[in-house]
C-alpha cells in the first residue's frame, strides 16, 4: 500500500509528514497525529483514511473555516489525482505522491565555493572600495575649489559610506523578516553595482540636460531608474539569489519599491510643464561642451562689431 506525502507551507522550511496510517487526523488539539499551532485551524480539521487497496479520502471535520479541496469545500473527496491542494485555516497545504518530482537544486549563491560573483566577500569589498573611489572622482570633478583632503574624506564618509551601509542595513532586516534569511555577500554586491551604474550613468545624463537646455532628459532618467530598473534589479534578486517564485518576487519588489514608485509618479504629473521648456539647442553660451554638437564658429570682437555697424537703428515703442 503506497503513503502519501503531506505538504504544509510554512514561510520559512516547508513540514513534510508521511500518510502511511489507516486514519491521520489533522488539527490543533494535541491528541492529533499532526499538530498545526495555526488559530484558524480547529481543534479537528480534517482526518485522511485509506484502506487496503490504498485507495484515499479527505473527510472535513471543522465547522469554523471548513476545509476546502483544489478550492471546493465539500465533506469529502476521494484522492483520485494527485495533487491535491488544501487549505486549512489559513495553513496551505497539499498532498502528492511520493514519487512526485522536484524542482532543481539551486546554487546557493553566497556559499564561498565558486567563482560566482556574489559568493565570496573579496568581491563585496572590492565593489565597496570601487564605490568609494567614484566617489571621490565625483566630488573632485563637482568641486569649484581647491581640493582639500580632509573635505574629500568628509564627503566620502557622509555621502558614500554612510549610504551604502545603511542602505545595505536597511535592506538585510527587509530580507530577514519577509524571506526568513541572510544574504548579506550578494546584497553588498548588488547594492553595490547598482550605484556604480547610476554614477556611470549621471554624467551622460547631465550632459543630455546640457545640451537640450532642459530638465527634461533628468526627469526622464529618474522615473525610468525607480519605477522600472530598480524593481527589475529587485525582482532578479529575489528570484537568482533568493530562489523565490517570480509572481511573488515580482510582488515583493514592487512592496519595496512602492515608496519610490509614488514619489516618481508625483513627478511625472510635474513633467508636462518641462515640455514647455523644451529645446534642441542651449540658450546660453554654445561652447561650454567638448559633448556639444551644435557649437556655432565664434566670431572675433570686430567683426561683430563691423556687423553691428550695418544694422539699421531701432524705434523706441511708446
Amino acid at each position: 500500500m503506497d503513503s502519501l506525502i503531506l505538504e504544509i507551507h510554512t514561510q520559512g522550511l516547508h513540514q513534510y509528514h508521511v500518510i502511511d496510517k489507516a486514519r491521520t487526523r489533522i488539527g490543533r488539539a494535541f491528541d492529533n497525529d499532526i499538530i498545526l499551532s495555526e488559530p484558524t485551524v480547529a481543534p479537528y480539521h480534517l482526518e485522511i483514511t485509506r484502506d487496503n487497496e490504498g485507495n484515499f479520502e479527505l473527510h472535513n471535520l471543522a465547522k469554523v473555516n471548513p476545509s476546502s479541496f483544489n478550492g471546493v469545500a465539500v465533506e469529502t473527496m476521494a484522492a483520485e489525482i494527485l495533487p491535491i491542494n488544501i487549505k486549512l485555516g489559513r495553513v496551505m497545504a497539499r498532498i502528492v505522491a511520493p514519487d512526485h518530482g522536484i524542482a532543481d537544486t539551486k546554487t546557493l549563491a553566497g556559499n564561498g565555493h565558486s567563482k560566482h560573483l556574489f559568493s565570496h566577500a573579496i568581491w563585496g569589498v572590492l565593489l565597496i572600495v570601487l564605490c568609494l573611489l567614484t566617489s571621490s572622482v565625483e566630488y573632485y570633478t563637482h568641486s569649484f575649489t581647491t581640493l582639500k583632503w580632509d573635505a574629500l574624506a568628509r564627503f566620502v564618509a557622509r555621502e558614500t559610506a554612510v549610504y551604502l551601509a545603511a542602505l545595505i542595513f536597511i535592506l538585510s532586516i527587509l530580507e530577514r523578516l519577509i524571506i526568513n534569511r541572510w544574504e548579506i555577500k550578494p546584497l553588498v554586491v548588488v547594492v553595490s553595482l547598482t550605484y556604480l551604474l547610476f554614477q556611470l550613468i549621471s554624467p551622460v545624463i547631465e550632459e543630455l540636460s546640457y545640451v537640450f537646455s532642459s530638465g527634461l532628459p533628468e526627469s526622464i532618467f529618474e522615473i525610468f531608474w525607480y519605477v522600472i530598473f530598480i524593481p527589475v534589479v529587485a525582482s532578479l534578486y529575489l528570484v537568482h539569489i533568493n530562489h523565490q517564485r517570480p509572481g511573488k518576487s515580482i510582488g515583493l519588489a514592487i512592496l519595496f519599491c512602492s515608496p519610490l514608485i509614488i514619489l516618481s509618479a508625483i513627478e511625472l504629473t510635474q513633467m508636462a510643464g518641462l515640455l514647455d521648456t523644451f529645446s534642441t539647442s542651449a540658450n546660453y553660451h554654445k561652447d561650454l561642451s567638448a559633448l556639444n554638437w551644435h557649437s556655432d564658429e565664434t566670431i572675433s570682437i570686430t567683426s561683430f562689431l563691423d556687423q553691428a555697424k550695418t544694422l539699421s537703428p531701432g524705434k523706441i515703442s511708446d
